[in-house]
Formats: C-alpha cells, sequence, structure tokens
C-alpha cells in the first residue's frame, strides 16, 4: 500500500458511509452491531495497512459526518498540515456563504 500511495499526498474520503445514525436506530443488539460495522468499514482499511489517518469534520446539518484524510505510514505530520488546510477551507466556505 506504501508504494501505491507514494505519488499522493494523502487519499481523502468519507469517514463513514452515512451520517451518524440516532440513538433510536441501534435500538437493539443486532442493528447496533450492523450498524457499527458499517460505520467502521471506511477506516478500517487504513488500519489494516498501518496507515495514518485524521477525521475532519464537515460542515453539514443536522448530522455530524467528517472527511477521512489517509496518508502513508509516518506522515503523519503533514497529515496535520494538510488537515488544518482543508478544515480551514471548508469552515471559511461555510462563513461566507450566504
Amino acid at each position: 500500500m506504501d508504494q501505491r500511495l507514494r505519488n499522493w499526498d494523502c487519499l481523502i474520503l468519507p469517514t463513514t458511509p452515512r451520517t451518524a445514525p440516532l440513538m433510536s436506530e441501534l435500538a437493539d443488539q443486532q442493528a447496533f452491531r450492523t450498524m457499527n460495522a458499517l460505520m467502521l468499514r471506511n477506516p478500517s482499511f487504513a488500519n489494516f495497512f498501518d496507515l495514518c489517518a485524521i477525521t475532519i469534520p464537515m460542515p453539514i446539518e443536522p448530522m455530524p459526518a467528517g472527511i477521512m484524510l489517509v496518508g502513508r505510514h509516518g506522515t503523519d505530520q503533514t497529515l496535520f498540515s494538510i488537515s488544518r488546510a482543508v478544515e480551514t477551507n471548508l469552515w471559511e466556505g461555510v462563513r461566507t456563504c450566504p
């Protein structure tokens, strides 16, 4: 995976495949297990391949969601810099929109 990512500073992906579930959607254990597996699906590959990743909040309503930035192993500081720039630009765009 390290070789596949060598030409990119980072990957930008949705952190989860959907917004956060309501508590009512997790009422029984099977529903919780199913939702938990779904919500962990996207970030799991970064752990599996020993990559670094960070999630930043997306400025959307009404439910929280995030963008995950994934970098090569050991590029944590670079990823922090990229995520700071992305987050600043995302939220600045929200503040300037009518």
